[in-house]
């Protein structure tokens, strides 16, 4: 009992030391501004953008060295001189741009004055200046515009000003005299502004301000700084900027400049190469932002001002770190409706910071500096109680980052103490203040942090030894017990007093439960194992061990609820799983199980591990999201993080409330206290619309467009152009990759059509009608904007469908039916005299089935007289042969009568009246062939052709010689006779050829 008091006191130090100290430093970071960038390769025109505006529908417009680029959120349209399009920009190089009242944009370059846009037909008209009176500009060189709260238009120019009036029908012109004291204090006009009482503040080369009354028409000048200045460079690019009564300047030569126009106190901040002045001479642009202003300097980055304290925080370029800004020299600045500040840069491009995503900040491997993070990826985390963080990664060891934000690196090193591998899967400090390392496949290491000491434990045979050499997660709990959760062996405990280890009576249900992942201890000591089958439930009053299946608890279950990747109690004792499935709550009071449902939607899946805030949160992660969900409302807010992605059991709560996370590229550090929802409804517009995937123009070759869409009501298309395309977009500057989009065309969709991210619709063969397209869009928090965008869809129908073709039809088919009539007695005849000739052709079908049957009964009468005479042929020559045989042996009396029946039985062989009837019926069924062959080969005898005959009639050369009482001998004699008379070649076959004829 002693033994575990002391334990007690031990661990309560321990964590007392703890709160003590991480909560105040954990190391030493300072978190760096994070930027979204755009640049040529995502359709900017140019790198170097020298000014920022965002018309009064929410698009970005940005002013570079070649033309001007608008943004929708995804895409860039760029509009450029076209000397050969006279509505087209009048020149590339921008020097300034301004929206007016009415939605023109007026766009200034340095040498060819101004460009008016007009939005509804995307088309500019150009505004020239010079000294003539009849010219609207005091010159072509623009360097600034502004428009007054009389929607007057003030245009500052290279040498001299103009006031256009707000009908843009009149105008003045200002120049510098030198023969009267109302005037400009100088010809070059960097900026105008308008301050209190309605007058015109003017910045100008001159090292003094001057101010414009409009009430009397007088100019004043206003000595705005105590920094000796000249006039001319030292003011070149000269900027001002009101809030309320005070008036901050900048210039050339004279840093940031602060004037209070009631009091006239002023002060002045000159670069000291310190935090209490800007970081260049050379200030850009500036604005304020939440209380702050900020600099945008000529080399110097982005400096941020606090007036409250007098300190400059600046950010610069980092070439390592890829969300720093894209260049130092910063020539604007603009501030949109979201809060988001869009920065544009000498040949950087744009850098966007949002609010809005630097809530995470990420700290990751400096390659070029040695005291930074290893570059792989980090897999747990240990806070060390006298302060700093331990880091444990994949292959990459083991890192201590010190309160003073200092490295130390502990790396596997043969016959060294040292590690025993580089990938450190598991971290925690035992009762007795040493830190424990979990390893893949090495097993247990204990670190003495006082003598720099390692100990290793593997996997043996031994009683107490370690059962399994994958050591997943740890846990010391309240009571000084170190568990351990492998990967393969289940749950073990270390003794660090005995450095012995010993494996629980578990009762493992599944294979799985030996894949335990994370270990929790709630508020009652009882403990939860989280493994890829289910939760082991140790409950420690009873002492008892209750492994069991969450899809056994669950009604509508399935098996992704049994891979537990963590476990966590909230403050009102509800035990919450994190799960392949989501999000599943338990409720002891009644002991159910429940699957939150409505975070499937918002969270990639699988859940890899919680906290909870202090603030009635739960902190939910995913691979590349994390998930605010609110515990009383039960509402979610979803976070995703480009720039790492996250594994379990790499979570690190500090008692400041900060979460920090390892993942595959560094850590992602973050306090919820910060987070905040993106409220913001997007506005929808639709941006182009397409006739056969071709996009149309206004009042271009037949286009339907009286404006362009983004402002057009009412659609008319053809029936013929059956392929339409509509494109949209929702301006939300944050994460807009993420925006969600819904459309429907009434008269055509039952529902919405919910499509995610995808910006266009496609429709084909629509029927003639009047349609309404709608398109919806939310942000990347989800919050629609249901209103959305409409517009009227009229297809015309094609001439067949209207009414004068109706009419016309009508006609047409009257005067048809008198032609009908008289076609159908004429059909009648025709019909019979079809039928007439039907039956002929019928009856003239069955004269030639029956030639046919006769010409086939003749061909069989004529192979049976054949056979029968070849049959005949055949015993008469045996009976011959006989005969002969026996003369030999007969009398001459005998011998007489015998030849004289040989006689006779030769003349019987030889029966020419079978041959005139064989000759008859042959050329009968085989179309004159003898007759035919006769007349073609005149030289042939009359045995020879009877020849021909029988081989046609596919007789052999013996049946032939059968037939004709001679010798095969004499046979294939004649065939060979027949061959030269015809001349058939010696390749040829006499008997095809003899077929064939």
């Amino acid at each position: 009992m002693k033994t575990y008091q002391n334990y007690q006191l031990v661990l309560m130090f321990i964590l007392t030391g703890y709160l003590l100290i991480f909560s105040n430093q954990s190391y030493s970071q300072i978190h760096r501004l994070k930027f979204d960038h755009l640049g040529v390769r995502d359709g900017l025109s140019d790198a170097t953008v020298t000014c920022v505006l965002q018309d009064q529908n929410g698009f970005m417009w940005f002013g570079t060295y070649r033309g001007v680029s608008r943004f929708n959120g995804y895409e860039f349209t760029s509009f450029l001189f076209n000397e050969n399009e006279p509505n087209a920009l009048h020149n590339n190089v921008i020097s300034c741009m301004l929206e007016d009242y009415t939605g023109k944009i007026w766009i200034g370059s340095y040498k060819f004055g101004i460009g008016v846009f007009d939005p509804h037909l995307e088309s500019f008209t150009h505004v020239q200046g010079g000294r003539a009176d009849s010219l609207m500009l005091a010159n072509n060189s623009i360097n600034t515009l502004f428009e007054d709260s009389e929607n007057n238009l003030w245009v500052g120019t290279e040498h001299g000003l103009s006031m256009i009036s707000a009908d843009r029908k009149s105008f003045k012109k200002f120049y510098e005299s030198d023969t009267s004291k109302n005037t400009l204090n100088d010809e070059t006009i960097y900026d105008i502004a308008e301050g209190p009482m309605g007058r015109i503040w003017i910045a100008t080369g001159h090292s003094n301000l001057c101010y414009y009354d409009k009430q009397t028409g007088q100019f004043t000048q206003v000595d705005y700084t105590d920094v000796s200045l000249n006039n001319g460079s030292d003011n070149y690019q000269k900027k001002i900027y009101f809030q309320d009564s005070l008036l901050w300047v900048t210039s050339n030569k004279g840093g940031l400049s602060k004037l209070n126009i009631i009091s006239n106190n002023k002060k002045s901040y000159l670069p000291d190469f310190s935090n209490r002045g800007p970081s260049a001479w050379k200030i850009m642009d500036m604005l304020a932002f939440e209380g702050k202003l900020w600099l945008g300097t000529d080399g110097g980055g982005l400096d941020i001002f606090d007036p409250e304290t007098e300190i400059f925080t600046n950010y610069k370029n980092t070439r390592n770190d890829q969300s720093s800004l894209t260049s130092n020299v910063l020539w604007s600045l603009c501030r949109d409706r979201q809060d988001n500040i869009w920065i544009g840069t000498y040949q950087g491009g744009i850098s966007k910071y949002d609010a809005l995503s630097n809530f995470f900040h990420l700290t990751e491997n400096e390659p070029s500096n040695p005291n930074s993070l290893s570059g792989k990826p980090i897999i747990s985390l240990c806070a060390r109680p006298e302060g700093g963080l331990w880091i444990g990664t994949d292959w990459g060891g083991l890192q201590l980052i010190k309160p003073d934000g200092t490295f130390d690196q502990f790396v596997w090193q043969q016959h060294q103490n040292s590690l025993s591998t580089n990938v450190v899967k598991s971290l925690c400090y035992d009762r007795n203040g040493n830190l424990l390392i979990g390893t893949y496949n090495h097993g247990l290491s204990s670190y003495d942090t006082k003598t720099g000491q390692f100990k290793h434990f593997s996997s043996g045979n031994e009683l107490n030894s370690l059962s399994h050499n994958n050591i997943w997660s740890m846990y010391t709990d309240s009571r000084g017990i170190t568990w351990l959760g492998t990967l393969g062996a289940g749950i073990a405990t270390y003794n660090p007093d005995k450095e012995s280890f010993s494996r629980p009576d578990v009762g493992y249900r599944e294979g799985g439960q030996l894949l335990v992942f994370q270990i929790f201890e709630d508020s009652q000591s009882n403990l939860w194992f989280s493994t890829d089958s289910g939760v082991i439930f140790y409950n420690r009053r009873t002492e008892r061990w209750e492994p069991f299946l969450l899809s056994d608890r669950i009604e509508n279950s399935n098996h992704e609820m049994n891979y537990v990747k963590s476990v966590i109690e909230d403050k009102s004792h509800h035990i919450w799983f994190a799960t392949s499935a989501g999000l599943i709550k338990y409720m002891p009071e009644n002991e159910t199980y429940e699957l939150i449902d409505q975070l499937r939607d918002q969270l990639d899946l699988p859940v890899l591990d919680m906290a909870e805030d202090d603030y009635g949160n739960l902190i939910l992660i995913a691979k590349t999201n994390i998930l605010q969900f609110d515990l009383l409302k039960e509402k979610a807010t979803n976070y995703y993080i480009s720039d790492n992605s996250f594994t379990t059991g790499a979570l690190l709560k500090k008692p400041s409330g900060e979460i920090i996370l390892g993942g595959f590229n560094g850590l992602t550090t973050f306090h919820p206290k910060d987070l905040r929802k993106n409220d913001f409804e997007p506005s929808v517009f639709l941006t182009e619309f397409h006739v056969f995937n071709e996009s149309q123009k206004p009042l271009h070759n037949n286009s339907p467009l009286d404006t362009v869409i983004t402002f057009d009501k009412e659609l008319n298309i053809d029936f013929q152009q059956s392929v339409i395309n509509f494109k949209y977009t929702a301006l939300n500057y944050t994460q807009p990759e993420r925006n969600q989009f819904a459309y429907k065309l009434e008269g055509f969709d039952q529902d919405w059509n919910y499509v995610g991210n995808r910006r266009i619709a496609t429709y084909t063969n629509l029927n003639p009608g009047t349609y309404t397209f709608k398109v919806k869009a939310s942000n990347n928090h989800g919050v629609w904007n249901e209103e959305g965008k409409s517009i009227e869809l009229n297809v015309r129908p094609p001439f067949w469908k209207t009414t004068w073709f109706s009419f016309l039809s009508t006609l047409l088919i009257l005067m048809s039916l008198y032609s009908v009539y008289r076609m159908r007695i004429t059909q009648v005849k025709r019909r019979f005299e079809n039928r007439t000739l039907k039956n002929e052709r019928e009856m003239i079908g069955l004269k030639n089935a029956n030639l046919k049957e006769q010409l086939n009964a003749t061909k069989s009468e004529l192979t049976n007289i054949t056979m029968n005479y070849l049959h005949k042929n055949q015993k008469l020559q045996q009976i011959r042969q006989k005969i002969e045989d026996s003369v030999t042996d007969a009398n001459q009396a005998l011998k007489g009568k015998m030849n004289r029946i040989v006689k006779e039985i030769d003349k019987e062989i030889q029966d020419h009246e079978y041959w005139d009837k064989f000759e008859h019926q042959f050329n009968k069924s085989h179309d004159n062939f003898l007759d035919r062959f006769k007349q073609t080969y005149p030289d042939l005898s009359k045995r020879e052709l009877r020849i021909c005959a029988y081989l046609r009639m596919g007789l052999d050369n013996h049946e032939i010689s059968t037939l004709m009482n001679v010798a095969v001998r004499t046979v294939e004699t004649s065939r060979y006779r027949i061959r030269k008379k015809i001349d058939l070649e010696e390749r040829q076959s006499f008997t095809k050829m003899i077929l064939r004829f």
